[in-house]
Parts: C-alpha cells; sequence; structure tokens
C-alpha cells in the first residue's frame, strides 16, 4: 500500500508541474514572440525607408527624366509619408501598442502621403517629371518630384 500512496502522490506532483511549466512557458514566449516581430516590423520599416531615400536621392542628383526603380516589401499595413520640413521619407508602421515613424533625410521631398498601404512587395517607381505627387497603382507606388519648384 506505501508503494501505491507514493506514486499517486507522484503522479499528482507531475501533474501540477506540467500545469505550472505549461502556463509559465505561455506567459514567457508570447511577449518574446511579440518583441520579435516588432523588431522584425521596424527593420523593414528602417529598409523601406533607406530604399526609397536612396532612389528619390539618385534621381534628384542625375536631374531632369531621370528614373530609378527599387522593390519594398513589409509583412505589415504601413503609410508612406513625404515631408518638405525637414526633407524626409517616413515609413510608418504598427507594431505592439503603437505606431512607430521611421524616416530617411533626402535631397528634396514634397508633402504627401499614402495611407494603409497592405501588406506586401511594391515596385516605388521615383521619376523626375513635370508634375509633383505620390501615386499608388496596385503593386506599384509612384513618386513624381518637380525640382524645378524647390
Amino acid at each position: 500500500m506505501r508503494g501505491q500512496a507514493a506514486t499517486e502522490y507522484l503522479l499528482i506532483f507531475v501533474v501540477m508541474l506540467i500545469t505550472v511549466a505549461t502556463l509559465t512557458s505561455t506567459q514567457l514566449i508570447d511577449p518574446s514572440r511579440e518583441a520579435s516581430r516588432d523588431i522584425s516590423l521596424l527593420s523593414q520599416a528602417r529598409l523601406a525607408s533607406d530604399i526609397i531615400a536612396e532612389a528619390m536621392n539618385t534621381v534628384y542628383g542625375n536631374g531632369s527624366g531621370a528614373v530609378r526603380s527599387v522593390l519594398v516589401s513589409l509583412e505589415h499595413r504601413w503609410d508612406l509619408l513625404l515631408t518638405r520640413n525637414p526633407p524626409e521619407v517616413k515609413v510608418s508602421i504598427g507594431i505592439s501598442d503603437r505606431t512607430e515613424n521611421v524616416g530617411s533625410a533626402v535631397e528634396y521631398a514634397f508633402d504627401a502621403s499614402l495611407r494603409s498601404i497592405p501588406a506586401g512587395t511594391y515596385t516605388v517607381i521615383v521619376e523626375w517629371t513635370e508634375e509633383e505627387n505620390l501615386v499608388q497603382e496596385g503593386q506599384r507606388i509612384y513618386i513624381r518630384i518637380k525640382p524645378g519648384d524647390a
């Protein structure tokens, strides 16, 4: 009988230990998973803003008629903002419980924005034209600059 009682106590102890381990591990893993996702999204936003800024600076430096196409990819809904003062490309992306703006300086910019761009890969086409605008057409985003008015 003593062996059976010890086995029952051991079984109860093991079940309680498994329950505690399960509850504790979910509380430890979920926050780190969310933090990793946030870091990944911010890295994607930083890369996107840097790539777009570099394309805009290249077109601005090459002069009238210049065109540059680049690919940007984000795994979450995002906003693209161009600001004149300071001249900057900003990618705004939602992480956890807030929205983060990641910006890159450019030589020439104007005030425009595209809001709620769905997740995915986009071709961003920067061109020096006779009009100044920011337009999304499907999986393409056109940034048309007109530095003569700067």
